[in-house]
Order: structure tokens, then sequence, then C-alpha cells
């Protein structure tokens, strides 16, 4: 016999308390500003518009064992870039406190990792966001992200 929809949102609302446990990290996801380029006239160098956060608070970071998560390298030129891949999780609906949305994250924006008490050399760590998994039963949002390591 099928779950009733109550079931199932039920089901659903468990696994997100559930999971609400094991975001211990903080991160702040930011994405370019609006405006041009402001060129300092002593230096006569351009700086880009200031980034705007799109979302400040609980997050979670994990590679997962799968293809997409080998190191992979390559050769631009005659420099050479190595890149890791993993995975972002985020809760599904924005939690009290947090600044922002995470229904406004997306591609190609910028996460910051702010605290990350079980792996503190994560602190600091730039992520660019890649894509994003889909489900339509899902108990945290999965982000495919990219550490560039030169």
């Amino acid at each position: 016999m099928a779950p009733t929809p109550g079931e199932i949102a039920a089901v659903l609302a468990e696994g997100r308390a559930e999971m609400a446990n094991l975001f211990t990290d903080s991160g702040r996801i930011t994405k370019p500003g609006t405006g041009a380029r402001v060129r300092d006239e002593a230096t006569g160098q351009y700086t880009d518009p200031a980034r705007v956060v799109v979302y400040e608070g609980p997050c979670r970071i994990q590679v997962k064992a799968d293809i997409n998560s080998n190191v992979v390298e390559s050769t631009a030129g005659e420099r050479e870039w190595t890149y890791l891949t993993a995975q972002l999780q985020l809760p599904v609906t924005t939690p009290a406190g947090a600044t922002g949305s995470v229904d406004d994250v997306d591609v190609d924006y910028v996460l910051e990792v702010l605290t990350a008490p079980y792996s503190p050399t994560l602190v600091g760590t730039l992520f660019n966001i890649q894509g994003t998994y889909h489900k339509s039963q899902a108990v945290y949002g999965r982000y495919r992200v990219r550490e560039v390591v030169q």
C-alpha cells in the first residue's frame, strides 16, 4: 500500500529535522555585484562591484565517492590546475537566524566556509557552485561544488 501524502510529509519533516543536526558548518554564499567596474585613478586598476550575500547560515560539505569526486588535473597553457569536486548540502528551507534564502542559491555563485568545528582547515575555503541536484522529496538541498587548488 502506497503511503499517503500526510505520511510522506511526516517522514520528510522527520528527516529534515535529523539533517539539521548534521549542519554543523556555516557558510556564506555570494554572487557578483551589479554595476560598473570602478577605476582607481592612482593605480589604473579596475575593481569589480562588491559581491552580494545570497545566503549565510548552516551548511555541510561532503566529498562523495563517485566518478566526480576524483582529483582532476588539467593543463591550461603553461599552468596546471588541480581541482576537487564535492557536494554542498543546505537545508531545504531557510532556517531561522540565517541571512538571505537557500531558494536564491544558483550556479556560479561562491561559497566561503565560515565555521567547520569538525574540520577547522575548511574555514576560509572557497567553493564554486557548479550545479544543482534536483529531488522531489529532498531531506536536504544538494549542490555540486568545486574547490580550485593552485
